[in-house]
């Protein structure tokens, strides 16, 4: 009796664990076609709406015949023609106003040699507003190369107070601004490697005479004189022409207490009716100058060779 009951438990026993073994089986299976079905449903469901939004996005904003572009509004701080600036920032009427790469034209307009900054704004339904700041040239330099047909040829290029290089394009601006720009001082001296539109200048001689310049420019010395050109050929020394028939030599430093000797000195030299048409600003402690005697009509006489 005792081996019979003792086969009656083991066999329950091999029954139970059969049971529970396809238990775990069937949750396992369970489990595996939930998380299958949750990733096919959360899959669908993304593109879903991915598709949709696209969908939207095109019907309702790019292909939006309310958002097209309607005014394209441009103003600038300086001299450039906005039909210019329209053609350069390539937005044309019926352009959608969403699709259109305000970052892209703001760094196309930036690289540009006359344009410092550049700003567009949607304003909906229709407008799109271009406010462009333009750089002031404070002297000009002149590159020279051979044409095509082997003929030497010039082109002007402007200098800001950073050391920009611009393109002074005269085909773009007013007459009167053209005309300005011929009188800007001529800086010589500068290799012609360096100067590219929208690059900025290498040499630190050329940058001391841009800072000299923008000094100059806030001082009386600039109601006297104006600066024909500023040779850069002798190194930490600036030397000027002007106009008038000066030949000025500056150090590239201490700009302010140069010019206010020179004011000093022209001053003296007008009062006592003595011309100069050169002097030494550079040394410290004298201002060697090589004086001429005017005559009634003002023209400058030589009394000594310098």
């Amino acid at each position: 009796m005792s081996r019979t009951k003792n086969r009656r438990r083991e066999r329950r026993h091999v029954l139970d664990v059969k049971l529970s073994s396809n238990q775990v089986r069937r949750r396992r299976t369970q489990l595996v076609v939930s998380a299958l079905f949750a990733v096919t449903f959360l899959t669908c469901t993304v593109y879903g709406l991915w598709r949709g939004g696209w969908w939207a996005l095109q019907r309702f904003v790019y292909q939006n015949e309310q958002l097209q572009v309607r005014d394209f509004q441009v103003r600038t701080d300086g001299v450039i023609n906005p039909e210019h600036l329209r053609r350069w920032a390539g937005v044309k009427l019926g352009d959608n106003l969403f699709a259109i790469d305000l970052h892209g034209i703001k760094h196309e307009l930036e690289m540009h040699g006359m344009i410092r900054q550049a700003s567009l704004e949607r304003v909906l339904p229709g407008t799109l507003r271009l406010q462009v700041a333009e750089r002031i040239p404070l002297a000009h330099v002149r590159l020279r190369f051979s044409g095509a047909d082997g003929r030497l040829l010039t082109r002007d290029f402007g200098l800001d107070e950073t050391g920009r290089v611009m393109p002074l394009d005269r085909a773009i601006v007013r007459a009167e601004t053209a005309s300005g720009w011929r009188q800007l001082p001529e800086v010589t001296g500068i290799v012609g490697g360096e100067i590219l539109p929208g690059n900025d200048l290498t040499n630190q001689l050329a940058h001391a005479a841009l800072q000299f310049l923008k000094t100059f420019n806030s001082t009386a010395m600039a109601r006297e004189v104006q600066i024909q050109s500023i040779d850069l050929t002798e190194p930490e020394l600036l030397k000027l022409k002007t106009v008038q028939g000066h030949a000025v030599e500056v150090l590239d430093r201490g700009f302010e207490r140069q010019l206010a000797r020179w004011e000093m000195l022209h001053k003296t030299c007008a009062t006592k009716r003595i011309g100069y048409d050169w002097l030494d600003l550079s040394p410290s402690n004298n201002v060697p100058i090589h004086l001429v005697q005017l005559t009634t009509n003002a023209l400058p006489l030589r009394l000594t060779n310098r």
